[in-house]
């Protein structure tokens, strides 16, 4: 292995490559030093496209440090969003139990947690190992595995160490004998930037002509969530979604009955809001609400995140406030109002991904009652955190067609407006509503 104290000419260095390209790897405390620097070798000499080395929490691997210009210590000022920039995966190997649950929890007081989150966020695949031998009776082994599941469902993959090695192609070590592959599927292919995918969908001729040939009526969810809303108000709202036929109505709580029987003998349906506007009712309060409006006839919940909660990093209130309401629902369709405007870009990732795991179906920007509605950029980090596994509602502010187009563009699947009819008769804005 050579001396690991001083290594020159033992590792292959890309010259005046700055962009630190590749894999990101972490070590964590529960790595042996001896491991992670095996690994860094292994990175640098088996493939010279993996430049990227990140070193935190650990004081005893600081000699890698004089490796590269690309290893960096936890205090170095190296943001998540350049330490990502065109990287094929984020390995943290070796997590003791304790970093563990702390990746579950979502706790970025860790510096590994808060990169993994963010990788999540920009679809950089995230993979994980756990500390060998360290789980040895079957209470530890059960809590173990509760954990790994709680990380799995973040959209995280959890590996055996031997996967781990496979899946980076590391070789070197003295008690594995490894088959070369790249389990990384489509590593190294190019894709498009947040601010590329963004500026394209803001290319105004272009959305024009496609939102002039698009079928809006699928993707818009009629609303009304006025607190002065009159019976013809609503009565109203469903002629109009019935002869459009629109997605679904939204309306308050005590509209549903309402809405419903305007609507039978449609395709359209009833969805109500859940916790409205401010998501602050206790979640007994929300699931009660919940089932009287299935009972009701809703036929979809969009209920608002418990926003204090979340700004709090009170992560186990928030997803236990969700799945209440997914109970309460019994396998209708739910969607969370994050409040994005509330949140920070991190917040967002968390709570899209605390949805998921709660079981909710969609993740949605805004109630369109607060000091924003939905943003592009907003659109597009929620649809690259959950991506397949949920849908995206964008909700305040789409007013025309133009603004319709970009969002699903950007990823959305619905549309909660009060400007549906504006947008599907292609004229420019929509009424002054924050909805």
């Amino acid at each position: 292995m050579g001396n690991m104290n001083d290594p020159a000419g033992t590792i292959k260095k890309v010259n005046g490559d700055n962009d630190m390209r590749g894999i990101v790897i972490f070590s964590t405390q529960g790595i042996d030093p001896e491991l992670f620097q095996k690994m860094v070798l292994a990175l640098y000499n088996g493939n010279e496209k993996i430049t990227a080395i990140y070193s935190c929490d650990s004081p005893s691997c600081e000699n890698i440090m004089n490796w590269s210009e690309h290893v960096f210590n936890v205090n170095d000022a190296v943001s998540n969003g350049q330490l990502l920039i065109d990287k094929k995966a984020v390995c943290i190997p070796s997590l003791t139990l304790s970093d563990a649950v702390s990746l579950s929890n979502l706790d970025s007081a860790h510096n590994f947690v808060s990169t993994a989150v963010a990788a999540v966020g920009a679809s950089v695949p995230v993979y994980v190992s756990l500390k060998e031998g360290e789980f040895t009776n079957s209470a530890m082994l059960k809590e173990i595995n509760s954990v790994k599941n709680k990380i799995a469902s973040l959209g995280i993959n959890v590996l055996t160490s031997m996967k781990m090695a496979l899946t980076l192609d590391i070789r070197g070590f003295e008690d594995m004998e490894l088959t070369p592959q790249i389990i990384i599927k489509e590593a190294g292919e190019a894709k498009e930037t947040k601010a590329e995918v963004i500026n394209e969908a803001e290319n105004t001729e272009e959305v024009k002509q496609e939102g002039a040939a698009m079928d809006f009526s699928k993707y818009i969810d009629h609303t009304y969530l006025k607190p002065q809303g009159t019976y013809d108000d609503i009565d109203k709202l469903c002629k109009e979604a019935a002869e459009h036929s629109f997605k679904a109505v939204c309306v308050n709580p005590v509209h549903v009955k309402r809405a419903k029987k305007e609507l039978e003998g449609t395709e359209v349906l009833v969805a109500t809001v859940i916790g409205f506007p401010l998501g602050a009712n206790i979640s007994e309060v929300k699931a009660f609400e919940t089932n009287k409006a299935i009972g009701d006839g809703a036929d979809e919940i969009d209920m608002v995140l418990n926003v204090g909660a979340m700004k709090s990093g009170d992560h186990e209130l928030v997803e236990k406030d969700i799945r209440m309401v997914v109970e309460a629902a019994a396998g209708k369709t739910v969607k969370v109002i994050l409040e994005t405007c509330l949140l920070t870009d991190e917040e967002k990732i968390k709570a899209s991904l605390l949805s998921r795991r709660a079981g909710a179906h969609f993740v949605k920007t805004s109630t369109g009652f607060s000091t924003g509605g939905a943003t592009f950029e907003d659109v597009y980090l929620m649809k690259q955190t959950v991506g397949d596994s949920m849908e995206v509602k964008a909700s305040g502010g789409v007013r025309d067609v133009e603004t319709a187009a970009e969002m699903i563009k950007l990823g959305a699947t619905r549309l909660g407006t009060s400007s549906g009819l504006k947008i599907v008769s292609g004229e420019k804005g929509g009424s002054n509503d924050a909805y």
